[in-house]
């Protein structure tokens, strides 16, 4: 998965600071300026790529007349760890079947700022709320050897809960990124 990335067409080179996807950049303090270079190509035309933090947008870069090129050079300022990766859209066509929109999405490139872990608190509460659905639709549907089974797993789920509790609580704010 390091240097993989995820398209039904687009293909995408992919650096920042000159580390490829998969690759770590570490920091002893933020913030950090970070240059993303890039280069997508497709066969079938696109409308823009994304530059993601942590699983936002933070830039779209819309396509020129050339919808099937685009060069990326990209300033980038982090001032908490994060990771940063690139998303492509387009239109459906023909040649991506199976798909309504024509798409392309980077594994990441890690950015470790004093040590400290990515946090994302939003996400941390998400799935917090998520194991609770579960455990609800489990005891709606499931069908358990007997109570003690069915007490086990509710058990593992509270056991996750409290992982993602303590992570949305020694969370900062999401970590801030800006196009200088």
């Amino acid at each position: 998965m390091a240097r993989s990335f995820a398209t039904n067409g687009p293909l995408l080179q992919f650096s920042v600071n000159g580390h490829e996807a998969g690759d770590e950049i570490r920091a002893d303090h933020g913030p950090v300026k970070l240059e993303v270079v890039a280069t997508v190509e497709s066969i079938v035309p696109m409308d823009a790529v994304d530059l993601i933090v942590n699983g936002r947008s933070v830039k779209r870069i819309a396509l020129g007349a050339d919808k099937f090129k685009l060069q990326i050079k990209e300033p980038l300022e982090l001032a908490e760890s994060a990771w940063v990766a690139l998303r492509v859209h387009g239109p459906g066509h023909r040649l991506a079947p199976n798909d309504r929109e024509v798409y392309a999405h980077t594994s990441p490139v890690y950015v470790t700022i004093g040590g400290r872990p990515v946090a994302a608190p939003e996400d941390a509460r998400f799935f917090v709320e998520q194991i609770d659905i579960l455990i609800a639709r489990m005891d709606q549907r499931g069908v358990f050897e007997n109570r003690a089974q069915r007490d086990e797993l509710v058990r593992r789920f509270r056991e996750g809960q409290d992982v993602y509790r303590q992570l949305a609580a020694s969370a900062a704010t999401p970590p801030g990124a800006k196009i200088p």
